[in-house]
């Protein structure tokens, strides 16, 4: 990304690393919650996921968080996920989340 002086630079770079820094707290403040709460326990091999992802606007509340295994929350990776079925979360219903199919016209 060029930019036209070192201070455009440096103002971008502080914006972008601030961000990052932010959601890192979030999610660690998340995780420690969780182990304080008994739901998760270091070097259990899980995540505290997010349903709405802290990229995509969600927050930290107890509502938007969820323990699972590590696999499933790096393959979710920024993803919303909803049960189409019922309109849940996946992981709390037990059922697997279908993608919706459209009907052909003709």
């Amino acid at each position: 990304m060029p930019f036209k002086s070192k201070e455009d630079k440096d103002k971008y770079m502080k914006k972008y690393n601030q961000k990052t820094v932010n959601q890192r707290v979030l999610r660690n403040r998340a995780r420690q919650k969780a182990i304080s709460e008994g739901k998760a326990s270091v070097g259990d091999g899980t995540h505290v996921d997010h349903k709405i992802p802290l990229s995509k606007g969600g927050g930290s509340g107890d509502g938007n968080t969820r323990v699972v295994k590590a696999k499933t929350n790096r393959e979710k990776y920024n993803k919303i996920t909803i049960c189409v079925t019922c309109n849940c979360d996946p992981c709390s219903c037990g059922k697997k989340s279908k993608k919706s199919k459209k009907k052909k016209e003709t």
